[in-house]
């Protein structure tokens, strides 16, 4: 992956800035001194400091040279997202991700669906490009599976819809009902024990019930 240099120059800008130097004083700090044209240069992202003066940059920032080099989430998306449609296709298909390298409005619904997500919790390139490939992961096999209901038709879009509806009554049963005690899926349970504590059997039965409902209309 190459260097975010862009990143890095915004943020040695704004480390200047609170220095309250121009380029040319700010360059002055170091040893030897860095002219205001090379100053400019990394804050525009065309250059990057050596090892000393990064480490000094870092300093007079309060962090350090890792936070001070740390890639954009954004840039990493696009990173990522690039590596995928830029590998060769028997490669990236088992990934099961290699629609990408085809479709790209895909490829642009599955930036948009990266950059919206909450990295904020996360402080390493490690976990960050984890996360971003956790998530095109769900992403991709969730666009993938929706090829069961293709060609478009209202026979698929039947099927579709009913399968969504039974997924959500998994999940509604997941949620009420303890692990061990997992009533069998579509069947009302008859002992107000079985429901998890603070929640109420009579609003379990009326939820499935609409969804249920749901289902039978879809079949009309």
């Amino acid at each position: 992956m190459k260097t975010d240099k862009k990143t890095i120059g915004k943020r040695i800008q704004l480390i200047r800035l609170k220095q309250g130097k121009n380029t040319r004083e700010f360059g002055e700090l170091f040893d030897p001194p860095a002219s205001d044209s090379i100053v400019s240069r990394w804050e525009a992202g065309k250059s990057l400091p050596n090892a000393p003066r990064l480490k000094k940059i870092a300093g007079y920032g309060q962090m350090s040279i890792e936070e001070l080099l740390l890639p954009s989430v954004s840039y990493l998306i696009d990173d990522y997202v690039g590596h995928l449609t830029s590998s060769n296709k028997e490669e990236t298909s088992k990934k099961a991700l290699h629609p990408l390298l085809t479709d790209g409005m895909l490829k642009k619904q599955l930036s948009h669906y990266l950059k919206n997500q909450d990295y904020s919790k996360l402080t390493t390139p490690y976990e960050i490009k984890g996360k971003i490939k956790r998530l095109a992961n769900d992403y991709m096999n969730e666009q993938i599976a929706s090829d069961n209901y293709l060609p478009f038709s209202d026979q698929h879009a039947r099927l579709y819809a009913k399968d969504q509806l039974q997924q959500a009554l998994q999940r509604i049963e997941q949620y009420f009902f303890s692990a061990n005690e997992l009533p069998l899926v579509n069947e009302l349970p008859d002992k107000e024990e079985m429901v998890r504590e603070e929640l109420s059997l009579e609003l379990y039965q009326n939820m499935t019930a609409a969804i249920r409902e749901c289902i039978q209309k879809i079949d009309l």
